[in-house]
């Protein structure tokens, strides 16, 4: 609800003082897709992605990022 409301697309524990490895995404089109993640790890990559993210902590604030494809 907290990321539904804020119009993110992905909100970690930690952004609201849950101090867990653990977040939600909705990437979905209708935004009726959550994805809850605990305790993740990245067991294989293909090479990195780069595009650019923001944060509901910093709002307006957007940055290019290279993460794991």
């Amino acid at each position: 609800e907290t990321m539904y409301e804020a119009k993110g697309v992905g909100l970690a524990a930690t952004q609201v003082n849950i101090h867990q490895r653990m977040l939600v995404a909705d990437v979905s089109d209708e935004r009726d897709q959550p994805l809850y993640l605990v305790n993740p790890e990245i067991v294989a990559r293909d090479g990195l992605q780069e595009s650019e993210e923001g944060c509901l902590s910093v709002p307006g604030f957007y940055e290019s990022v290279r993460r794991a494809e």
